[in-house]
């Protein structure tokens, strides 16, 4: 691949930066700016950047899974309301990056330098105004966790709407820097600064799925004496975890997962045979009554696909996951477990087929990828 065309114009690369900013502020203004930012970043890849490679990717799993969920919609057309259903999002999304991986492996380089420096802004002020609510008491682009009764607990969103969109954010800087600097792409100084942010910002959030995830990362990094390393700190800091043991240590989030999982399964099996095989994509309502109140928002992945997109979507998402991520295992064990653990565990704790963290993660890995294909030590990200 010719180097020269491997450079992007500094407006265009600006451009990118913005835009990928943007695509991730969903409550910086009082407008969808997020979704503005996310067709802007798309449309500047497919027009303005001039590259011609030859990493190729069969997209044909992506057309199969977009083209069930259209049919969903064709089917409960009769239940078709302007306002109020969110499931058009996943076909915004998807939609867009149909039409980005072709571009987004041929112009990996200049993406993953966009995307490293967009998330690390939105991570950096993420933590600056968590601390920042920590100690003045404020709720400054802060979550307080009143559901948990602990209203002056505060866990990091950002721009974001949840913790969970952040943290998922905060680990794909964590993954696209820790792999870049594993082949020696990324500058040592701006690594480590940028890894230890992102690994506050992920406590911040106070997201145990990412917790969890955080000594794999870290082994693969580097080795076992930086997880040792790591495994010191967090015994010296054992007294900010003890602070927030109500938090990370509480089981009411799993068993409520469980008996929500009961209740969807019961709404879903009483619809009629169309909805049970396509889903309810138009559906707007009551799911359940659980804990006091009625629910109208599903919090897991495969739940949410079953009922908006029924038993066929579910199984056609579930055979393109596994087949996506048999293809990284193939060239990265960590990608891989990476992949698995987000796509699986992470989207049945909850789900992010709504928010810009989960499409990002495809762009990511797709440009992770190419980078490995090119073998491209040449070029020092930072």
């Amino acid at each position: 691949m010719n180097r020269e065309n491997e450079r992007a114009k500094p407006m265009v690369y600006m451009l990118l930066v913005a835009m990928l900013f943007l695509s991730m502020t969903n409550t910086l203004f009082n407008m969808p700016v997020d979704k503005i930012g996310f067709v802007a970043f798309c449309v500047i890849v497919v027009v303005l950047l001039p590259y011609r490679g030859s990493f190729r990717v069969s997209l044909l799993p992506f057309f199969i899974v977009l083209l069930s969920f259209l049919l969903s919609y064709l089917i409960s057309i009769d239940e078709f309301e302007i306002q109020g259903f969110d499931s058009y999002l996943i076909i915004f999304f998807m939609t867009g990056i149909v039409f980005l991986i072709p571009y987004v492996t041929q112009g990996y380089r200049v993406l993953l330098q966009a995307f490293i420096i967009s998330s690390f802004v939105y991570i950096l002020f993420g933590v600056a105004a968590w601390c920042y609510s920590v100690l003045t008491g404020e709720v400054f682009f802060v979550k307080p966790l009143y559901g948990k009764q602990m209203a002056d607990v505060y866990a990091a969103i950002s721009f974001s709407t949840t913790q969970q969109v952040f943290g998922s954010i905060a680990m794909l800087n964590c993954i696209a820097i820790v792999w870049l600097r594993k082949y020696g792409i990324i500058g040592k100084p701006y690594f480590l600064f940028s890894l230890f942010i992102s690994l506050v910002a992920i406590f911040a959030s106070l997201n145990r799925v990412w917790l969890l995830f955080t000594p794999v990362l870290l082994l693969f990094w580097g080795g076992r004496r930086v997880l040792y390393a790591f495994l010191l700190l967090g015994i010296i800091s054992l007294p900010v975890f003890l602070f927030y043991s109500d938090v990370m240590l509480a089981f009411g989030t799993v068993q409520s997962r469980f008996m929500m999982i009961d209740n969807l399964l019961d709404f879903w099996w009483g619809q009629e045979i169309r909805h049970v095989l396509f889903g309810r994509p138009f559906y707007v309502g009551d799911y359940f009554f659980m804990h006091g109140r009625y629910f109208t928002y599903v919090e897991s992945g495969p739940f949410y696909l079953l009922i908006k997109f029924g038993l066929v979507g579910l199984f056609l998402v579930g055979v393109l996951s596994i087949l996506w991520i048999g293809y990284l295992y193939k060239r990265s064990w960590f990608l891989g477990f990476f992949s698995l653990y987000y796509l699986f565990f992470v989207q049945f704790m909850t789900q992010e087929y709504l928010s810009v963290s989960f499409w990002l993660y495809w762009v990511i890995m797709f440009c992770l990828m190419a980078a490995k294909k090119y073998k491209v030590k040449e070029y020092n990200l930072a």
